[in-house]
């Protein structure tokens, strides 16, 4: 057994990380961070820009894609709000994302959509309140390690039975964070009109810009609800964890459904928590660009079979009934469930939301039941009947089974976008908003889906497989973001404002601890890819990659690889290239187009030379 870490006073292990906690002395600890590409023995301590919001707890609220998204709680404030840092694919230098988080009692108002790679959504604080909503650019700070004051760990497990449960409103059950949050640190201050200044934003670059989220056209009468961005900042605000007490639930994708999104919310200047607010239910089938309003009332929701069915129920009243659509909301058909009303809690699809086989489960009125027994009094006051309505009864469980219920099975995927296929050709990112890349490029690749129209109500079964198709891009600064130390200003990152020695000393001191650790240091040149991005070549604007020591680089130079290299370079010159190409495909080489690639260029490099 070898040892990678002298000691460690608390981990926490995703699929792709360990973070281990290690006290150096009494009062300070250093977060280490290592990933399950090295067999988790690559620790490294974790770095991010230091400032005045830094807390005593944090969450990793998402690891999925190679990449940790963080959220550090703001203890300088009294309302419950904190900044999310997202780190490279190593996961240990974070950078800035964005500020004034809100915080509910059991999770962090963030969600990753899981339809449409890349995209994520958060309620914040706007300071900035009524200003139009462009993509907004935030401050970093000195590069420093995590300290004792910045987090205490423990992995908290949450059932996901809890995902939309009335009490919890739906926890985000991929948030891992500290059980005992300090809720006081002295005399605090509030931040101003608190309630009506929290607003919804998107990004569709994993963190490296916001903007707020364009309000459906109309609503789902067909009315016009002018409602725009230009107009005062009005944009669709959508609801989650915190100042969630009726339980609505919480935006919901999933990756069999590709660019679907539900959530609840409202149009406006910002998310209205207020009782007997115009509350409704929308629907976005491009990962959360454009929306539409799919209900008046706020619904409880999921989606299967591909993204072909949709099933919802109200879960902030007593019904008996609940809807089914096959054209993602345009038309909905009502199916009585229950002979009493009951309380829906949640409505779950089986088996990895492909099949048309749904649980429902939720409680009886207990109202309803005193009613019948004559318990009520025509004498109670107003509050005292609305307390009786909210009562719950027994637990119900219910199995939908919607086989029967289809016409015929979709037809059509091998010629999608044709008119007798019910299938079409989807990309992200469509309406051309993001012009730098001219080939509808997301995430470094053009990726084109075959999926169900919308109009076409037919099912496509569980064993369905979805076409895909990726081709990736030249690397253009749209695949970039802002590097540790650096800021989005004028649409260049440039370096943070601060005195020079002080910033330089920084980079010199992590330069010296990446050189102990792995002989290498990096150059920072104001820019990093963005994780999971899959672009290639074109403009490249990533770290530069520098050897410590003389002694390193010649090292590099006589590693096997390097003299086989060479060897074969030596041997062309000599035998000539048909005979020495023979020979590399003949050999066990993984990729043997690649090394003779590389090896023609090394020739003509040579010949050039002499």
């Amino acid at each position: 057994m070898n040892k990678v870490l002298d000691a460690g006073n608390s981990i926490i292990l995703t699929m792709h990380y360990m973070f281990v906690a290690k006290a150096v002395s009494k009062d300070h600890v250093s977060i280490y961070v290592s990933r399950a590409h090295a067999q988790f023995l690559d620790f490294k301590r974790a770095k991010m820009p230091s400032g005045t919001h830094l807390t005593d707890h944090f969450t990793v609220m998402d690891t999925n894609h190679e990449q940790v998204f963080l959220f550090v709680n703001d203890h300088n404030v009294e309302n419950q709000v904190g900044h999310l840092y997202i780190s490279d694919t190593l996961g240990y230098r974070f950078t800035h994302s964005l500020e004034h988080i809100t915080k509910g009692r059991y999770a962090v108002d963030f969600e990753s959509i899981k339809s449409t790679s890349g995209t994520y959504m958060a309620n914040k604080y706007d300071i900035n309140h009524g200003e139009a909503g462009a993509p907004t650019e935030y401050i970093g700070s000195k590069v420093r390690p995590l300290t004792e004051e910045d987090i205490s760990w423990h992995e908290h497990a949450l059932d996901q039975k809890s995902r939309m449960n009335n009490d919890r409103a739906g926890i985000n059950t991929k948030q891992m964070g500290g059980k005992n949050l300090k809720l006081s640190h002295g005399k605090l201050k509030e931040l101003s009109e608190f309630d009506t200044k929290v607003k919804t934003y998107m990004s569709h670059n994993k963190g490296a810009s916001w903007a707020l989220i364009d309000a459906p056209l109309k609503d789902v009468h067909g009315r016009t609800l002018h409602c725009y961005q230009s107009d005062g900042a009005c944009s669709l605000h959508l609801h989650m964890y915190s100042n969630n007490d009726l339980g609505y639930a919480p935006p919901y994708s999933n990756e069999a459904s590709v660019g679907v999104v539900l959530a609840v919310g409202n149009t406006g200047n910002y998310l209205d928590t207020k009782k007997g607010a115009a509350v409704g239910t929308y629907l976005s089938r491009d990962g959360g660009i454009k929306w539409s309003q799919i209900a008046e009332v706020p619904l409880i929701y999921d989606i299967s079979d591909h993204g072909a069915l949709l099933v919802a129920a109200p879960n902030t009243q007593a019904t008996t009934q609940i809807r089914y659509s096959w054209n993602e909301g345009k038309t909905w058909t009502k199916l009585k469930v229950s002979a009493e009303p009951i309380w829906v809690e949640n409505i779950i699809s089986t088996y990895e939301s492909v099949t048309q086989n749904f649980i429902l489960y939720g409680t009886y009125d207990k109202s309803n039941e005193n009613k019948k027994e004559g318990k009520m009094s025509s004498f109670k006051k107003k509050d005292d009947e609305e307390k009786d309505a909210g009562e719950r009864g027994g637990d119900i469980m219910i199995n939908l089974d919607f086989t029967g219920l289809h016409q015929r099975k979709c037809k059509g995927a091998d010629a999608p976008g044709t008119e007798k296929s019910d299938f079409e050709l989807w990309s992200p990112h469509d309406d051309d908003r993001y012009k730098s890349h001219p080939n509808k490029c997301h995430m470094g690749q053009q990726i084109t889906y075959v999926r169900r129209k919308q109009d076409s109500e037919c099912f496509n079964g569980e064993e369905f497989e979805r076409v895909v198709r990726r081709v990736p891009c030249l690397c253009t600064e749209a695949d970039y973001e802002c590097d540790v130390n650096y800021i989005m200003k004028d649409g260049k990152c440039q370096p943070i404002k601060e005195e020079l020695k002080i910033w330089d000393s920084q980079v010199m001191h992590h330069a010296k601890e990446d050189c102990e650790l792995t002989g290498y240091y990096f150059k920072e040149t104001g820019y990093r890819k963005i994780p999971g991005n899959q672009c290639y070549g074109g403009l490249k604007l990533d770290p530069v990659k520098k050897a410590c020591s003389s002694y390193i680089w010649l090292a590099n130079m006589l590693s096997l690889r390097s003299i086989a290299t060479a060897a074969i370079v030596c041997a062309v010159l000599y035998y000539g290239w048909p005979i020495i190409e023979a020979i590399i495909l003949v050999l066990p080489i993984p990729d043997p187009k690649g090394i003779i690639e590389q090896v023609k260029g090394l020739a003509a490099s040579a010949l050039g030379f002499i």
